[in-house]
């Protein structure tokens, strides 16, 4: 009789959420195959698919390669009140918990805009010295 074979995707999703829940919001492949006890080449296969389908997201590379939960799923698995390392939310502010917890090379960098307009405005007003 055929074993039934394993729901891979479903496991480290499930890991992640895990791990997510224990205050870890990212893992190493190592640590995912380690803990399905599964060959670490099936587990980069798993975890490639699910980044190219958008069901986790990777985080850095080489060696220091960290896979994740999506934001947006970060963000659903809190509970009502938003509740994240001891600061309560509300439900207004989330959209920008989705995008504070976003990877960083994916945010659009805003502050330094700012500063060159403040700069502009200062400038055109007359006032040298910047």
């Amino acid at each position: 009789m055929a074993t039934p074979r394993r729901d891979l995707q479903a496991e480290i999703r499930g890991y992640l959420g895990q791990q997510l829940a224990a205050g870890q919001a990212e893992c190493s492949p190592e640590a995912i195959a380690a803990a399905l006890k599964a060959p670490r080449s099936t587990v980069n296969y798993h975890l490639a698919q699910m980044v190219a389908e958008g069901r986790i997201q990777k985080r850095y590379g080489g060696p220091a390669t960290r896979y994740a939960l999506p934001a947006q799923a970060v963000a659903a698995s809190w509970p009502a009140g938003l509740v994240s390392n001891g600061f309560q939310f509300s439900a207004d502010r989330q959209s920008l918990i989705e995008k504070l917890t976003a990877p960083i090379g994916t945010r659009k960098p805003l502050a330094y805009r700012l500063g060159l307009a403040l700069t502009d405005k200062w400038i055109a007003a007359g006032r040298p010295g910047l």
